[in-house]
């Protein structure tokens, strides 16, 4: 499996646990690009959803790798949660 496949593996995974839970305007979306002031975000994927009347966004990121993750990575992920404005985080790896 490529890095590339991992990240469509996984956005299908989150695809299935959201299925048949009531849960309007639901979009998933792979490799998108978040343009943020004079900033490019490259995010593995989002999830969009509305509950109760608040819209909600949520970044994925998909790591396809053969050692542990380290805290950095994951400070990647929070800083780019709040730079964009997003409400969560999901964190995938191997």
């Amino acid at each position: 499996m490529t890095p590339m496949e991992f990240e469509k593996y996984s956005i299908e995974l989150l695809k299935s646990e959201f299925a048949n839970k009531g849960i309007e305007k639901l979009s998933f979306q792979h490799n998108i690009i978040e343009k943020i002031d004079d900033e490019d975000y490259q995010i593995d994927g989002e999830i969009r959803f509305t509950l109760m009347v608040i819209e909600y966004l949520t970044l994925v990121e998909c790591k396809y790798y053969k050692n542990p993750i380290k805290r950095e990575q994951i400070q990647v992920l929070k800083d780019k949660i709040q730079e964009i404005g997003a409400h969560k985080g999901i964190f995938i790896s191997t």
